[in-house]
């Protein structure tokens, strides 16, 4: 980061680190450039939402064309207003140090999918591969072509379509991060020459060379994502930069088909033509690569980003399952059920270790073996009769006053609790007329039907239950301080 001499230092044990208006949490990356923190905002009414910072880093403090080019990035992301693109919420400055904040995704990015799919020996099928990159596309063309300042179009290449720069959230929706290597028209400035910023195994023959690169070199990036996505193999990537170059300069692509038989002939020419290395034998524009892509798949959209969320929902089961264990356990505390909620995966290691951690249950006196001290006295014969029979009406008043108490207590303990719920949250309350039916509000898996008290920012929120292979979505208005119930309904009237 580029701070004057006060560089932010990330919490630990108990230390605190703030930039702006926003507490920085944890580190999240390092770029070539950047530091990439998760952050969140703290309002008047505490915690507000959870974000991610991006700043210089210190090491680069002298370099002045960097912190323009950090404000290139901020005035061309500001102009990008699209589904598929993340969205820039503020650029600021603070003792010298430029940041952006930007929205946090509830996802994985497109490299951490492909190693988890390796990991566990599965593929991508071609119809969430062909969901993956349309919606990649359409940012692409909207970047390409209808993003404008000041009514002039800016004609933004990324030039840095990778794995890692592409984001699929757990709800099937699709976002293209990172335009800070873009290179719009409009910039004034150019960055230094002789400086090659990307990712060499994604990049066009054109980039690598430094000769002038438009659109068709963002498809080019676009066809090695599909190629590897349907092969499950690298295209270009070698043992060193040198090799991948060279192999990248090279272009000897296979055609997808003939690496693993099988795949669609459709999707394989698809990838085919993206990765010529003469641009004028590529698809001219982003949106007709989409359309090329579309017509091997006939679903809706609505209806294959729904599919791509239960897809990776699946293959993440276990970390979906210990941050649904950390919800459940925040699930009386608002504020932290919101900060876990909003993170992703990112809290899970403070909130499972150890305190999230299942214990056995300890075995209880009575049934330990070889402890006769806590075990109940046997009565002898007569005697034990006798004295049970004199005391079953001390045996009645007890239980009833037991009750009373226990009735008294539970009825303190639900005003206290209802007092502690936060009224500036809405409450959701989910239930349905079957069993074993999956909820999930927005895109958080919640367990099984019902569930109770979820805390949700007032506004709209979508419901899905799922039953083996029925499924049944709501959308409902929860109000400040409202609770709602929702109930969902499987079996025919």
């Amino acid at each position: 980061m580029l701070y004057d001499a006060r560089p932010v230092v990330v919490p630990v044990a108990g230390s605190e680190g703030r930039i702006g208006r926003y507490r920085l949490i944890k580190r999240l990356a390092v770029g070539g450039m950047a530091d990439i923190f998760l952050a969140q905002l703290h309002g008047p009414r505490g915690y507000e939402r959870t974000v991610v910072v991006k700043t210089i880093r210190a090491d680069l403090v002298d370099e002045e064309d960097l912190v323009t080019m950090l404000m290139e990035e901020a005035r061309i992301a500001s102009c990008l207003r699209h589904d598929n693109i993340v969205e820039l919420i503020e650029v600021g400055e603070e003792n010298g140090t430029h940041y952006l904040v930007m929205e946090f995704l509830f996802g994985r990015d497109l490299g951490q999918i492909r190693d988890r799919c390796q990991e566990l020996g599965v593929r991508i099928p071609p119809e969430h591969v062909i969901t993956l990159l349309a919606d990649m596309l359409a940012a692409l063309h909207h970047a390409h072509h209808e993003a404008t300042f000041q009514g002039k179009k800016l004609s933004v290449i990324h030039r840095d379509v990778s794995p890692q720069n592409l984001i699929v959230g757990f709800d099937g929706s699709v976002k293209l991060l990172d335009f800070g290597l873009a290179k719009a028209a409009a910039q004034i400035s150019r960055t230094r020459a002789g400086v090659l910023k990307g990712k060499y195994a994604y990049m066009s023959p054109e980039q690598v060379n430094f000769k002038g690169v438009d659109q068709r070199s963002d498809l080019f990036s676009a066809g090695v994502l599909l190629w590897e996505m349907l092969t499950q193999r690298r295209l270009f990537y070698r043992a060193s930069d040198y090799e991948t170059v060279k192999a990248v300069v090279a272009c000897q692509v296979p055609f997808p088909r003939t690496v693993r038989p099988g795949l669609p002939w459709g999707l394989s020419w698809v990838a085919y033509r993206s990765l010529r290395r003469s641009q004028s034998l590529r698809y001219s524009t982003a949106l007709k690569m989409r359309e090329a892509l579309l017509s091997y798949d006939p679903r809706d959209r609505a209806t294959a980003r729904d599919e791509l969320g239960e897809w990776l929902s699946r293959l993440f089961e276990k970390q979906l399952a210990a941050r649904d264990l950390a919800l459940n356990r925040a699930r009386q505390d608002p504020v932290r059920h919101r900060q876990i909620l909003d993170a992703g995966f990112e809290l899970l290691e403070e909130t499972t270790d150890p305190d999230l951690r299942l214990k056995p249950t300890a075995p209880s006196p009575a049934s330990s073996s070889g402890s006769s001290k806590s075990r109940p006295l046997a009565q002898p014969g007569l005697v034990g009769f006798a004295i049970s029979i004199l005391g079953t009406w001390r045996w009645f008043v007890m239980v009833m006053v037991g009750l009373v108490c226990f009735s008294v207590g539970a009825g303190v303990y639900i005003g206290a609790s209802q007092s502690r719920l936060d009224p500036s949250y809405g409450y959701l309350h989910v239930l349905a007329d079957t069993e074993e039916v999956a909820i999930m509000v927005g895109n958080t898996a919640l367990g099984t039907a019902p569930v109770d008290h979820i805390a949700v920012i007032p506004g709209r929120h979508r419901i899905v239950g799922t039953v083996q292979n029925t499924r049944r979505m709501v959308e409902v208005d929860v109000g400040p301080g409202e609770n709602k119930v929702v109930r969902l309904k499987f079996k025919a009237p």
